[in-house]
Order: C-alpha cells, then structure tokens, then sequence
C-alpha cells in the first residue's frame, strides 16, 4: 500500500500526551526534541444557565494533527465555563449575561510562542481553537438557551416569546444580534445570555425579553494542518480542556513526495509536485479551499503506478473563485487498492475582484458580486440597524431582494471587513 512521505503518514506510536485542565492563566507546551506532528484534541468551555431546570449548551469540540517544529513552545489558554450569574465575563473570551442571564462559556486554543490575544482571523497567531458556547436567557425554562460552540461555526441561541436571540458567529464575523462579540470576546447580554468565545458569538439582544447568546466559532490554522481537522461538540457541561499527544514520525514509505509548490501564475494558480518514488500509485487528486477548511477536488493526474524514478507533475487551476484573496490547495494520493493519503495544505495569495453592486442605484433589488463563496453579507442602514442579512454563492455573488417599503438613502452592503455603498431610490 503507498502513501506520502510529506503527507499524513501512519502512526509508529504514539507518546507524551500532556493534559491542560482550565487555570485562569496561560500555560505552555514545549515540543518534544524530534517531533514534528502533535496531534490536539480541545474543547470549549460550556455556557452559563440560570437554574437547574435548564442544561447547559456544550462548547466545540476541535480534533486535529499540525506540523510543529521540535523545542518550540507553545501558549495553550483553556476556557473557563459560562458564569451561572450575570455580568460575569469568562475566560478567554466569554461575554457576561444580563439581568440574570447567564455568562458564555470561554473559547480554549493553542498559539504559536509570543502569540497575540488579539483577533486571530486577522494575525493567524492560533494553531488551533474549540469556540465556546453561548449562554441562557434569565426566564427559568427547561430549554437549553444558549448557542453551541463552533462546528466550525457557532450556534444560534433560542429565542423566547417571539424574540431574537444572539447570532453564532461564523470564521470571518461575529455573532450578531444584540451587542456583538468583537476580536476573541463574546457580546455582553442586555436581557439575555451572553455570547461565547471564539470568535466572538453575539449576545442576545439588549432589550425585551430576549434569548440565548451565540456560541463562538471554532478554526484550525489551514498552514499547519496535516489532513483534515475534525468539528463537534463536546460532552461535558464544564470547563474547557486540551490534550496534546506527540506522534512518533514513521519510516519513509514507498511513494515519497519531496516537493509540493504552488504560486500566482496571472488569473490562475499554478501547481507542481514531484516524487522521488512510487509503488502501486494510481493518481493523484487536487483538492482547493477558499478557507482552509472545506476542500473540493479539482481535477485528476494519473500517476506513475511503480517506479523507482523521480517524477514531476503539473495542473493549473485556471478558474479561480471571485473575491478570494487566499487559496489554499493539497493532493489527495490515491493506490492502486482505493485506499487514499493526503499532503500537507500549501497556501497562495491571488489577485481578488473588488466588490460591486449593479444596478447602483437600485429600486426594489439588486446583486453583490466579488465577494467570498459561502459568506454572510448585511445591508445596513445610515443608524448601523441591518435591514437584510443574506448568504454568497459558491461563486461570490448574492442577490438582494430589499424589504418592500425600505426608505431611499444611502445604505452600506458589508461582507466581513469589506463594504460597498447602495443607493436605494
């Protein structure tokens, strides 16, 4: 059976696993020498409740194999459980409850040395993060109120009565509803729960009687990945937790892979791998992301079956996806008995479509184009009040269908951290 030399290769044995309880502090791991695969398991913390009639939503659960480099040290903060009580914060992220309402439950994660506290979306500081959840409302219901942590985005809360509770937030925004979370903090409930870390779940919303927070959403740095990361909940109702286990790094084994690059090439990615060997090799697969996360396959290059020669491969990827600015590719080895190996992620930065909006102005519609696949876009009026929220394509693009009656003025289309304006007459 082959498999790739740099991709995710069998396990000799497995060694040293370390165990992070939650401490209120950061604590520190130290890469043991000659290791160069950990694999982390970690969970978020739960969200806080009210009273002993409601269960408590369960934090993410994260799974995942990275690529380290022997004696580095790493940070690992593990999140502290949602307050039971209000206008408590959590831990690493959760934002407290309001009037009674309970806190969310602390985002846990594992940095690289000297990492900032900060927003991870934007310095990809964090190898690894299991979102927490969000919290309950105040009204003392048997129904569990507050949002999941992230899998890998973060759960809605339940409303009450009608009303809206806290946005999961997802891994390019905030939850939203209420008072959102902003960089690893959960919103701060008003009448409801209060949102869980990471990446900030909304908090339910400030006035009435209103729901649960947002759960935190979770994320797996795509440039340390080693095959692909695995998203859940977790099944305690606790504090959060991190185990990390040293995986012993096997023998060469027959197909060796000693190169695999890919760069900007125009309009298109070009990609190239070689191998210096190979056994019962049937293909190879090219699979893309536009997160890191969720892979699609591209396309096939047959492989070279049994050979002791050294081989180079090509594919271009010429139809990139509208307003993306980072790629993030990796082959999928497949023998010649089905079973299949993949290599590690390579990331390349592309050339990106601004947004737009056509017709601009506009009476009763219109589309968003450049923008990423799969993300949530807002239109806001001149107050900041979202008056419509929506989901790109795959291919970027979103139609707008405005509310019947919506005032003309000036509106802002938002995607994440870009926005465009809207005339509505």
């Amino acid at each position: 059976m082959a498999a790739l030399l740099m991709g995710l290769l069998p396990v000799a044995a497995f060694a040293q696993t370390s165990d992070f309880a939650y401490t209120g502090q950061p604590q520190y791991y130290t890469v043991p020498a000659g290791i160069t695969r950990i694999e982390v398991v970690a969970a978020g913390a739960a969200g806080g409740r009210v009273s002993s009639l409601q269960g408590r939503s369960m934090g993410a659960r994260v799974q995942a194999i990275l690529s380290v480099v022997p004696g580095e040290v790493l940070t690992v903060v593990v999140g502290q459980r949602g307050a039971d009580v209000s206008n408590r914060t959590s831990y690493n992220g959760g934002g407290s409850g309001g009037w009674g309402a309970g806190g969310g439950g602390g985002a846990t994660d594992l940095r690289r040395p000297n990492a900032s506290t900060g927003d991870y979306l934007t310095t990809r500081s964090a190898l690894l993060v299991a979102g927490g959840a969000g919290g309950t409302d105040w009204i003392n219901s048997p129904t569990p109120q507050g949002g999941t942590g992230g899998a890998p985005f973060g759960g809605t809360g339940v409303g009450i009565n009608g009303n809206s509770p806290g946005q999961g937030a997802t891994q390019r925004a905030v939850g939203g509803g209420g008072p959102p979370g902003i960089d690893n903090q959960g919103g701060q409930g008003g009448y409801g729960g209060g949102g869980g870390g990471y990446y900030g779940g909304g908090a339910a919303a400030i006035n009435g009687n209103s729901g649960g927070g947002g759960g935190g959403s979770s994320w797996v740095a795509p440039s340390a990945l080693l095959g692909a990361a695995t998203y859940g909940l977790d099944s305690t109702a606790t504090n959060g937790l991190l185990r990390i286990t040293a995986l012993a790094t096997a023998a060469p084994l027959p197909v060796q892979l000693t190169s695999f690059t890919v760069r900007a090439q125009g309009d298109a990615v070009a990609v190239a791998w070689r191998t210096a060997s190979e056994v019962n090799s049937d293909r190879f697969e090219l699979e893309r992301s536009a997160d890191g996360l969720t892979f699609g396959k591209l396309g096939a290059v047959a492989a070279q079956g049994t050979t002791s020669a050294a081989h180079d491969y090509t594919y271009l990827d010429a139809r990139l996806p509208l307003g993306v600015a980072t790629l993030y590719y990796r082959l999928r080895q497949v023998d010649l008995d089905g079973s299949a190996h993949y290599s590690p992620v390579r990331s390349v930065a592309v050339a990106t479509a601004s947004l737009a909006v056509y017709p601009n102005p506009a009476h009763e519609g219109a589309t968003l184009i450049g923008a990423a696949p799969s993300t949530t876009v807002q239109l806001l009026d001149a107050l900041g009040r979202v008056v419509l929220t929506t989901t790109t394509s795959a291919t970027g693009t979103a139609p707008l269908a405005l509310p019947a009656g919506l005032p003309g003025g000036v509106y802002l289309v938002r995607v994440g951290s870009q926005a465009v304006r809207l005339s509505v007459e």
